[in-house]
């Protein structure tokens, strides 16, 4: 039994950094006209902030055609209770290892080409996201 869990441990190890390499050759391959990529990572079936930050945010039609429009966005859940397909625990797991090994939530990270900039979330609703968001992408 004991080689079985250690067998079944080295094979999450190597998805997880296969999923790691890939999505670094994503990132790293992204032409340079490309929309910057806004990551945001949650937790959304235990994070109080992160199901403000939906409620107030990720649900509001404003906020979802700016983010369509100016940027690519991709939510990253970390959920507890939830299950998701394993491409999506790999990659989720990726991204993580890459912009959030403090495991903050929720975070937003804008990335443009090879600069990741942190935008700050205190709770804000969509407008001011929005405002924050514009200014970090204009510079």
């Amino acid at each position: 039994m004991a080689e079985f869990c250690y067998f079944r441990s080295m094979i999450s190890r190597f998805t997880l950094v296969v999923g790691m390499v890939c999505t670094m050759l994503a990132l790293s391959f992204t032409e340079p006209e490309a929309k910057p990529m806004l990551i945001i990572f949650t937790g959304s079936d235990w994070c109080a902030n992160c199901r403000y930050l939906e409620k107030m945010v990720l649900r509001d039609s404003v906020f979802v055609h700016f983010a369509s429009e100016n940027t690519n966005l991709i939510i990253a859940d970390f959920p507890q209770q939830n299950k998701q397909p394993d491409e999506i625990i790999t990659r989720n797991d990726s991204l993580a290892f890459l912009y959030n090994k403090d495991g903050v939530y929720p975070k937003l990270v804008l990335i443009q080409g090879e600069k990741a900039t942190l935008i700050p979330y205190h709770r804000q609703r969509s407008p001011e996201l929005i405002d924050e968001l514009r200014k970090q992408l204009s510079q």
